[in-house]
């Protein structure tokens, strides 16, 4: 008993997707790989809708912004995108909205 509940923490600490529950309107991380530099970048956005089997989400992307200060905006133009949830690398903390200006808490990597 101990040692299944040892496996399923070391499951959870290797594949960060088994204990979150995304759900519509959370803003989220999502890396992409970059196919011509083959390096991986992290992009902000909200989720709009799931799936029926929960497995792919619509992801609304942010622009970053960075005259004063860090912040992130809709475009004018909707940058939409249906990304797997592997690709989904954490949820980010909102920590304010001014004007259109999204404030997260800057996770360890560097957001797009």
């Amino acid at each position: 008993m101990a040692t299944e509940m040892q496996d399923q923490n070391e499951n959870q600490a290797d594949n960060p997707q088994a204990d979150k529950n995304i759900s519509t309107g959370d803003y989220v991380a999502v890396t992409f790989l970059c196919e011509n530099n083959k390096k991986t970048k992290f992009f902000a956005g909200e989720v709009t809708n799931i799936s029926d089997n929960g497995q792919e989400f619509t992801i609304n992307f942010f622009r970053k912004q960075t005259l004063k200060g860090t912040y992130f905006t809709f475009p004018h133009v909707q940058d939409k995108q249906t990304v797997a949830k592997e690709d989904i690398v954490s949820k980010l903390c909102l920590k304010r909205v001014v004007r259109g200006r999204f404030y997260f808490s800057m996770p360890d990597y560097n957001l797009e």
